[in-house]
Parts: structure tokens; sequence; C-alpha cells
């Protein structure tokens, strides 16, 4: 593949990615609001993110994951508040512990052995608010002016110069589109028969999601009116932009718009399973290689330690090259 094919993939994978304020905002299903002024206007955005006394032990675990946050506490195990023989099982469990978390277990000498005394759960999460914090994690409305990490997608105004055509892909012409995706994600299939690094694999079903998801990106702007011809009112302008721009960068979004744009054409909507392309997105290097069985933790709010799911990459590389079906 070419240098500037390599770069094209790898400037979608970090779209792609987005950031974990995008993620947590996903989790907790938050949305951005606008404030508005005295004279009536809006003029910033914010988002309302939960404060830690909200919290489960869940979503601490699950947060925690998204920040790459090393808490080693299973909750349903750990000896809140018990006073115990030190052993060599006490001392693994206590070395495994943050260092903050560490220093709140206490010891104490009983006829000359050394028993220790755990915490109590709400010193442990007091502990790990003040981790949350150390490590920029959101835990009160947050405004666009103020917070230099402001997700770009949510803020009332893009300071970035917006383009609806800024991928490769899109254009007026959709049966070259359509050619152009094809071209693409069989070079990818190509280059994975091609290699049995198993770490490669995974990089390449990657890039052939964010190269199907930029495929949908310009179908569904190639249908789309032009927003600028729409009205000459600047204001309306941008704020159409703005919502056009965080529908397609979301799934639920592109799924939507798709579907009211696209729904005549020789083309069914395909996407790949959320928490798959999270897994490889977020940490490339837990999902597990078999030949082409690929395994991965699939976690949901309601389940943040997750469950195993296996699927075949070669048939998910198949199936991403023939979605595009021609029925006439």
């Amino acid at each position: 593949m070419s240098r500037f094919y390599n770069h094209y993939l790898e400037e979608e994978e970090k779209k792609l990615r987005g950031t974990p304020y995008e993620e947590l905002m996903d989790y907790f299903n938050l949305t951005s609001n606008p404030v508005m002024g005295n004279d009536g206007e809006e003029y910033q955005s914010y988002i309302e993110y939960p404060s830690f006394d909200r919290y489960t032990w869940e979503d601490i675990e699950y947060v925690a994951q998204i920040f790459n946050i090393e808490l080693e506490i299973d909750h349903d195990c750990f000896p809140f508040e018990q006073d115990r023989l030190y052993d060599e099982d006490e001392e693994e469990r206590i070395d495994n512990l943050p260092s903050k978390i560490k220093n709140l277990v206490q010891s104490y000498d009983s006829n000359g052995r050394k028993n220790i005394v755990y915490p109590s759960k709400e010193e442990v999460r007091e502990v790990i608010e003040k981790i949350f914090k150390d490590n920029n994690i959101p835990l009160e409305t947050k405004y666009e002016i103020e917070w230099d990490d402001f997700p770009e997608n949510h803020k009332l105004y893009s300071y970035q110069e917006f383009s609806l055509f800024d991928i490769d892909v899109a254009d007026n012409l959709v049966t070259n589109n359509a050619d152009k995706y094809v071209e693409k994600i069989e070079k990818i299939i190509t280059s994975y028969k091609n290699t049995d690094d198993s770490l490669i694999k995974k990089s390449l079903l990657l890039a052939a999601f964010s190269t199907n998801e930029a495929f949908i990106r310009s179908q569904i702007i190639a249908k789309m009116p032009q927003l600028n011809e729409l009205t000459n009112d600047t204001y309306l302008t941008e704020t159409l932009k703005k919502a056009v721009r965080t529908s397609l960068d979301t799934y639920p979004g592109r799924q939507q718009l798709f579907n009211n744009y696209c729904n005549e054409d020789n083309i069914r909507f395909k996407e790949t399973e959320q928490s798959l392309r999270n897994s490889l997105a977020h940490d490339i290097d837990s999902p597990t290689v078999d030949g082409d069985e690929l395994t991965y933790t699939k976690r949901t709010r309601r389940n943040p330690e997750g469950s195993k799911e296996t699927c075949n990459m070669l048939d998910m590389l198949n199936d991403l090259k023939e979605f595009y079906i021609i029925t006439n």
C-alpha cells in the first residue's frame, strides 16, 4: 500500500478511536447542551459529567478501563474493614494494590505475629476519586470555553475548519466511490493473507473498519444537499454543519442519516460490532489471535467485566468488502 494510503488509514483510525472523554459520554449516555447568555443567544456548550458519588462500583471499573487505570481491586472479594493475619496471600493482595490504596492498610503486632486491617469501602472510594481526578477524569459539569479537553465534536462551534468533503473517497460519483472502497478493502485482504503476524492482522482489521466507516460517510455526504446552498444565514449553516458532523461521527447518527438519504440505493448499512472496534482501537494487544480467529472482550455498562466473543477476521473482511450489494 502507498505511503499516502497508509497515512489516510492512520488518520481514519484516529477518528475511529475518538477520545476517552467521548467514550465516557457514550457510557453514561451524556449529551452536550448549549449555555444561554443574557441576550438569549447560545455562546458555548457544556457537558454534565456525573459526580463520583453517583458512580457504582461497575462504573468505577469501566471508567478505569477507558482511561487505562489499573486498580487491581475485586470489589466482591476485597476484605473491606477485615482484620487478618498477615501471610503470603495477604502480602500478594496488598502488593497488587495501587500505592494510594495500599497506604490505607493498617498493621499491628498481636502475640508476636503481624496482623493487618483493610480500609472501609468509603475510604477506598475516596482514594479512587482522587486517582480519577489526578488522571483528569471529569467528575463535574465541564464548559467548552474553560476546558481544553472538551470534545471537539460537541462544541457549539468547531474551531477547526469544517469540511464535509474531508475524505478522499467523498465525491459525487457513487459508483466510483464503491470501486475505490472495494479496491482498498481488497488491498487490506491481500496484506492480511500475506502475513502470519497477529498484530499486523489486527491492525489491518482496524484499518478495514475505518475504511468502511469513511465509505459510509461518503455515501451519505454524496446524497445530502449542499448545506451552504440551503440558506444565506451563516449562523444556521454553521449550526447545521455541527449537527451533521456530530451525527457522522457516531454509529446511531450515521445509521439515521444513511437510512434517510441512501435507503433507495443498492447498498445496505453495514458497520462493525462496536465492542470489537473499541477493543482494537483502545487496546490492540488485548484481543487474542489463533489463526483467523480473534477473541475479544465485549463490555457493556451492565457487564463492565465483559464476556468473551470470538469472530473470524477473514470472514469479517470479506463481509466488509461484499456489503455493497448490486440488486439490479
